[in-house]
Formats: C-alpha cells, sequence, structure tokens
C-alpha cells in the first residue's frame, strides 16, 4: 500500500500539458500512427492485423472523448527507473520514452502493473499475466481502483479506464517494434518476430485484449 501511495504521488505530480480538444491530432500522434505502423511492419509471424483493428475499435470512447487532459508522461514507469530519494519520495530516471502531451493514467498503469509484477515476484511472462489480472481484474482489483481514483483526480471520466489500460499497452509494445527495427517503416525480420512474440509488453497487450471484458 505504501508503495503504491507513493508511486501514485509522482504520477499524480505530472503537469496536465494540453487537452484533446486543444489537440486536434492527439490520437494519431499517440495511437493511431503507431497501431497501423504495428500492423504493417510486424513480421507476419505475429498476426497483427485482428489485434490491431480490435483494439482501434475498443479505443473508440476514448478517441471520442470530448476533453481529455494531456499530461507530461514517462512512459517506462518501472524498474530500473524508479529512485527513492533521501526525503523518501519517489523519482524518476531515463526519459528517453517520455511524450510532453501523452495520455492520462498511462504512467499509472504502467507503475502499477509493475508493482503487481513485484509483488508476485513475477519474471515469467505468464505469472506477469496473473500479476496483473490480481491487480486489475475482480472484486478487489487494487491497481483499477488506484487507477480509478487518479483519473478522479485529473477529472477524467472513469468510463475511458479500459481504454486507457489497453492503451497503455498496446502503446508500449508498438515502441518495441521501432526500437527493434531502428525506423518507421520496414518488416521486421524473423528475428523480430521470436522477440516480440516473447515480449512482455506484447504479451500485456494481448492478453489485455482478451480479458477486455473484465475492466468495466
Amino acid at each position: 500500500a505504501r508503495a503504491v501511495r507513493i508511486g501514485m504521488a509522482l504520477v499524480d505530480v505530472m503537469p496536465v500539458t494540453g487537452t484533446s480538444r486543444g489537440d486536434a491530432g492527439w490520437y494519431d500522434r499517440l495511437l493511431g500512427a503507431p497501431l497501423d505502423r504495428f500492423r504493417r511492419d510486424a513480421p507476419a509471424e505475429v498476426s497483427a492485423g485482428e489485434l490491431v483493428a480490435r483494439t482501434h475499435e475498443r479505443l473508440r470512447p476514448l478517441r471520442d472523448a470530448s476533453d481529455l487532459p494531456l499530461v507530461f508522461e514517462h512512459g517506462d514507469l518501472g524498474h530500473p527507473n524508479l529512485v527513492v530519494r533521501p526525503s523518501g519520495c519517489l523519482g524518476a530516471v531515463d526519459w528517453e520514452r517520455s511524450d510532453p502531451r501523452g495520455l492520462p493514467a498511462h504512467d499509472a498503469v504502467f507503475f502499477l502493473t509493475y508493482v503487481a509484477e513485484a509483488l508476485h515476484d513475477a519474471v515469467a511472462v505468464p505469472d506477469r499475466l496473473r500479476a496483473f489480472d490480481d491487480g486489475f481484474l475482480g472484486a478487489h482489483a487494487w491497481a483499477r481502483q488506484a487507477v480509478a481514483a487518479h483519473l478522479d483526480r485529473r477529472g477524467v471520466d472513469r468510463a475511458v479506464l479500459p481504454p486507457l489500460v489497453l492503451a497503455c499497452w498496446a502503446r508500449s509494445a508498438c515502441g518495441l517494434l521501432e526500437r527493434l527495427t531502428g525506423r518507421a517503416a520496414g518488416r521486421g525480420s524473423r528475428g523480430d518476430a521470436a522477440v516480440i512474440l516473447d515480449d512482455r509488453d506484447v504479451a500485456l497487450w494481448r492478453h489485455v485484449d482478451r480479458v477486455y471484458g473484465e475492466l468495466w
């Protein structure tokens, strides 16, 4: 509980830097373009087409939100990028995946998933998925409750919580492909396919897609 409280205090102080109303291209920048690049560039073995199409459809409530706050986002708020300062507050390093106008709750979902994995000593992907379920699914979904409370503090309708959880892992997984290929276009290799299929963030994206109905 203390780790969650300290971590969420860091997430809460990330400033609001704009709104979807004032940034007409926000969806394409943060989600549309990365998802479409993933569908186009992922090796055939990944079978990305259906997953991307379903993700776009499930993100519709988010895309249609009339005045979504955009926030300064770290983008990778987990080990080893978290440090405890002498004051006891949490700090973050390695801002290479940050976005000055990112999605609300991205850092919250990322951080709380990391906490769930740490609580379960989860290293293997199946264990990480079970840790996610413990935090985000069911009547005692402490991580989902923490995200909901964070959205309340941001003035964001809780109805967009499920698409925000899905968006977090979809965006993180799409970033993996770009880091692997080192370019914005060009289909990845067979070696890339193995890495992508074994990746924790891709597994979480696929898993959230499977359990999406349980996040409401």
